[in-house]
């Protein structure tokens, strides 16, 4: 993301959109103008809804944000909008910036169901393609909540979605946002701030085992049982879900790891975006808000890197660009740990699965 801008941008409802009738010649009229977009068929967006000096992501999450409004106002009562779209609508941030929209419908269905959702371009950019997914099979909790106009599934039942049904990656990272709202975290009081998540961890994996649905439930229980609220963005969400693949069960206390981890040093208290306590090494996730800073920020962050090398730790930095390639990111940690000593393994596992171009896409990313 971009977090230069600080101009406010208004979030879209369903009230926001134009949805043409019969009997309402002005509405018709209003979305054959040059200014509206087409959502879906019978629902249009008036591109001024949306401010042109916007970052690219805001651009880009609000039109998906809008087609998810979109799809849902189609469909009768008792579905449900689910998985990253459901999130994103609360404002969680989720691996893709341009998800496809995935809902439950109001009667039960033996097939899933997919419709293309057009791409276009608003303000200078082009918005790419998406998909409509109606999802087959039961749902596991009955729960919705009005968002923004449209019924959505609960925080925690997009969360179990992600995780049996989305890529590993994507479900990682969207289950450890999902699990930030609703048990923040604290960097001064980890203790308190991971025994609310293991709280709510609980009652999810609760939830899936009285279900009786099995299919993808071992990969479901794996992803909510390895996800930790303290990665604190999806890039630091993301490498947690890399080293999860990595390291060997056989690693022992060495390979025992820490998001936010402490570092005491003759400065003051530091954090790791990843620290292994017991060897004394740190990840860090270089994103991109570190690109952009102030003679004074980066005089501020060289002091810590030296306070931090001072105590004994060694830091190993991670450019965010390095998720662009996953493969060759899990070689170079696999590498890296293996010279603290460290059992790693080629990725493997019920969490990982090799990432496809799409979730790679650099216009459907923050």
């Amino acid at each position: 993301m971009n977090p230069s801008s600080t101009a406010p941008t208004p979030l879209l409802s369903a009230s926001a959109l134009l949805r043409p009738s019969r009997g309402d010649q002005l509405r018709k009229a209003d979305t054959s103008t040059a200014s509206t977009v087409m959502l879906r068929n019978g629902h249009h967006l008036d591109s001024a809804r949306i401010p042109a000096d916007a970052p690219r992501w805001v651009v880009r999450r609000e039109i998906a944000n809008a087609r998810s409004i979109a799809v849902m106002l189609n469909q009768p009562n008792g579905a449900a909008l689910t998985m990253e779209g459901s999130l994103a609508l609360r404002g969680i941030e989720t691996w893709l910036n341009v998800p496809d929209v995935h809902y439950w419908p109001a009667k039960p269905r033996t097939r899933t169901r997919v419709k293309r959702l057009s791409g276009f371009a608003i303000h200078g950019q082009q918005i790419p393609t998406s998909k409509a997914r109606c999802l087959a099979g039961s749902r596991l909790l009955a729960r919705t909540e009005l968002v923004r106009g449209v019924r959505v599934v609960s925080i925690e039942e997009a969360m179990l979605d992600l995780a049996r049904y989305a890529h590993p990656l994507q479900a990682w990272v969207g289950c450890t946002m999902a699990l930030r709202e609703l048990a923040p975290f604290d960097i001064w009081r980890p203790e308190s701030s991971r025994s609310h998540a293991s709280d709510v961890k609980r009652k999810l994996l609760a939830d899936l085992a009285t279900s009786g649905i099995v299919r993808n439930s071992v990969r479901a229980r794996a992803i909510i049982n390895g996800i930790d609220n303290g990665s604190q963005n999806h890039g630091e969400a993301a490498l947690l879900w890399m080293l999860s693949t990595l390291l060997r069960s056989e690693a022992g206390p060495r390979g025992f790891l820490v998001p936010q981890a402490p570092i005491e040093t003759d400065n003051g208290t530091y954090f790791a975006d990843i620290g292994f306590p017991e060897i004394g090494l740190g990840l860090e996730m270089d994103g991109r808000s570190k690109l952009a800073m102030s003679p004074e920020a980066h005089g501020d962050w060289m002091d810590r890197q030296h306070a931090i090398l001072r105590a004994g730790w060694d830091l190993v930095r991670i450019p965010y660009a390095a998720l662009n390639e996953p493969e060759m990111l899990a070689g170079m940690l696999a590498d890296e740990l293996s010279r603290y000593g460290l059992q790693v393994q080629a990725p493997r596992g019920v969490r990982w699965k090799p990432v496809s171009n799409y979730l790679l896409d650099a216009e459907r990313r923050f």
